[in-house]
């Protein structure tokens, strides 16, 4: 199954039925999608965030958020399924541990350390769409398109704590202002 035939049967599936988005059948449909892909791993729902579990074999995915209709959701879920999927099968997770072990020797103030973990997971997130993208371009572009959401999200929130632009010569706060002009660069170029 490819990953457009999973997003459109999950989402055509969560219009018809009620109860399929967040159900133990949804979660097997999706499970069939990555056995495909990668038989040792196994998903399970999550009741606040999805997420993969570096160095183990699980993908766990947020249940339906509420405020969502049932297909919008059941197409999050597919989106974010896709995403973790292709963490766990080409992350090399060591590199990824020892970083994280490392990042806090990389700078000189403490509160950057966050920051530099989550623009390596966006630099991550953005060579995986061009490993995806080798064997199933379906798939690659929809994380493609999840990547260019986030820049637009990381500019959304921008404006709205700043109310201005990102892209403003004279920023009140340089710092967020160069973490929004590299996400937009790492996703969208």
């Amino acid at each position: 199954m490819t990953f457009d035939e999973l997003l459109g049967e999950v989402t055509w599936r969560s219009r018809d039925d009620d109860g399929f988005a967040g159900s133990e059948e949804h979660l097997a449909f999706m499970q069939t999608y990555v056995s495909e892909r990668a038989p040792q791993l196994r998903l399970e729902w999550s009741s606040d965030r999805t997420f993969y579990e570096l160095g183990s074999n699980l993908i766990a995915l947020e249940q339906p958020p509420g405020a969502l209709a049932a297909d919008q959701a059941a197409e999050l879920m597919a989106l974010s399924l896709n995403h973790e999927l292709a963490h766990a099968r080409f992350t090399d997770q060591a590199v990824y541990a020892d970083f994280i072990l490392r990042a806090p020797h990389l700078v000189h103030d403490f509160q950057f350390v966050s920051w530099i973990i989550e623009l390596f997971n966006f630099l991550e997130d953005a060579r995986l769409v061009v490993q995806v993208g080798a064997s199933e371009p379906d798939a690659a572009a929809n994380l493609e398109q999840l990547n260019a959401k986030a820049a637009q999200e990381w500019i959304d929130d921008y404006q709205q704590r700043n109310g201005q632009s990102p892209w403003s010569l004279d920023p009140p706060q340089r710092k967020d202002q160069a973490g929004v002009a590299l996400i937009e660069q790492i996703f969208v170029g």
